[in-house]
């Protein structure tokens, strides 16, 4: 078991992620997830109104069917979220009575969210106070 450990370890490292990215990776994933069931907006796929905890359902499902593809919120929004497998055509979203792409708008989210949890004073991110 330490070997395989080991080896899942260093594949990691080789393929350029730390466990700090992939811890932020998750969570990132998981805030977008809880945003899109606490949200009150009307999630529309394939032509067909859903509400925001269908779509998370949906999105949740999809997610872990594709989890071996995605290694960052990006990839996330962009195979989870942004458009139909079957029919290609993207989701949208209805909130305070304005439509956008569902993409769009998780990604202004997490944009948002990266900025909550910043650190205000931390040089490796490169920002000072």
């Amino acid at each position: 078991m330490p070997c395989l450990l080991a080896a899942t370890v260093m594949f990691l490292v080789l393929r350029g992620y730390d466990a700090s990215c992939l811890a932020s990776t998750t969570g990132e994933i998981s805030h977008l997830l809880s945003f899109i069931e606490q949200s009150e907006c009307i999630f529309i796929r394939n032509g067909k109104e859903y509400n925001a905890r269908k779509a998370k359902k949906h999105i949740e499902k999809k997610y872990d069917h594709l989890r071996h593809k995605i290694s960052s919120a990006e990839e996330f929004i962009l195979f989870s979220a942004s458009r139909s497998s079957i029919s290609n055509e993207p989701y949208s979203v209805i909130c305070n009575n304005r439509e956008m792409k569902t993409a769009d708008w998780l990604k202004t989210e997490l944009a948002n969210f990266r900025a909550r949890e910043l650190p205000e004073d931390n040089t490796e991110y490169g920002r000072r106070k």
